[in-house]
Order: C-alpha cells, then sequence, then structure tokens
C-alpha cells in the first residue's frame, strides 16, 4: 500500500468503523478494494463526542459519501436525549450496525483473518500513517488468562473500532454441521 492516499475518486465511499469512548473518541477510514479493505486514515480525539467527531470527519472529507459501523450500543439515548446512531445519520452519514455488537471473539477472529487468512490472502491493508492503530493492534493484551481484551490499557479503542468494520463488512464464517452435511453461517 502506498504511505500516503489521496482522494482521486470523490465517488468512493468511505467505510469508518467508530468506538464511542469520549477518551478518547476513535476512529479508522477506510476504502474497500477488490480484495479488501485499505485502511488510510485514522482519527483519535480526546475529551471528545460524537457531533465533534462528525465535524473532523467532514472536514478531512467534505465531498465524501460515508458508511459509519459504529458501536451497536450507540443506538441508545444518550442524556441529551440522543443516540450517538442519530447524530451520524443528521450529519449525513449511512449507519452500518447490527442490533448488537459481535462478539468480542469473532471481531478479534474476523480482523487477523483479514490481515493474513489462513490462505496467505490479506484482505485488510493499513496505512503507514495509522500509526495509533498500528500500536494498538500490536499492544492489546488479554486480562490474565482469558480472551477478553484489556480494556486498562488504552490500546483497546481504535482496535474495536477497526472490527466493527471489519465484521460487518468481512464476517466470520464458521462451518455448521447440519444433516449430514456442512453449511456456513455468517454473510456469503
Amino acid at each position: 500500500m502506498q504511505d500516503t492516499w489521496t482522494p482521486e475518486n470523490r465517488r468512493d465511499i468511505l467505510h469508518v468503523g467508530m468506538d464511542f469512548n469520549t477518551n478518547p473518541m476513535s476512529c479508522v477510514i477506510g476504502i474497500q478494494t477488490k480484495t479488501g479493505v485499505d485502511i488510510i486514515d485514522e482519527i483519535s480525539i480526546y475529551g471528545s463526542n460524537t457531533q465533534e467527531l462528525c465535524n473532523e470527519l467532514r472536514i478531512r472529507y467534505p465531498d465524501f459519501r460515508i458508511w459509519v459501523y459504529p458501536d451497536a450500543s450507540g443506538g441508545n439515548a444518550n442524556t441529551k436525549g440522543q443516540s450517538d446512531h442519530n447524530i451520524l445519520r443528521q450529519n449525513g452519514f449511512i449507519v452500518k450496525t447490527n442490533r448488537a455488537n459481535p462478539p468480542v471473539r469473532d471481531r478479534i477472529v474476523a480482523v487477523n483473518s483479514a490481515l493474513l487468512s489462513a490462505t496467505g490472502d490479506v484482505k485488510l491493508r493499513i496505512n503507514k500513517k495509522c500509526k495509533r492503530l498500528m500500536e494498538c493492534l500490536e499492544k492489546q493484551t488479554y486480562k490474565g488468562e482469558t480472551r477478553q481484551p484489556d480494556k486498562d490499557s488504552g490500546f483497546d479503542h481504535m482496535n474495536d473500532a477497526l472490527g466493527y468494520m471489519v465484521t460487518y463488512i468481512m464476517p466470520v464464517r464458521r462451518p455448521v454441521a447440519a444433516q449430514g452435511k456442512t453449511e456456513y453461517f455468517g454473510a456469503i
């Protein structure tokens, strides 16, 4: 992937994975390719809110259609009576989410599989300028001897943002045995 991405085709849809923490509000920005997703940018704003992140996206990418893959809990009304998802829609973004977040394990498997599949395919590429995302992917640890990411280290927000997008676009497909044949659940 190139060191820098330039917006050559403003018809491209920007795909944004978003995590709704105020310290920091985090998102990763990607473009879908024939083989997967290229992450071209990241935004991490401390002491922020959803509207401020929307403003920053519009400043950076004023003429693009933007699809956001947020934390599903953002559909719940906040203390001001409005949901984060509604704020995204009011800013002209298309919100792509399910009713509940995919299990953490599925998000981790989806991201790892996109970075390098069992067949050696790379479906997720990250631009070198996304330093915080790369740091988070490298330094995320787990709680004790569990499969639960450590949420106290501060390396989870970018990973969560990336996981919401990747799991929606490239979900995990697990074999399911049914009446003597193998079927798959998830997107085809």
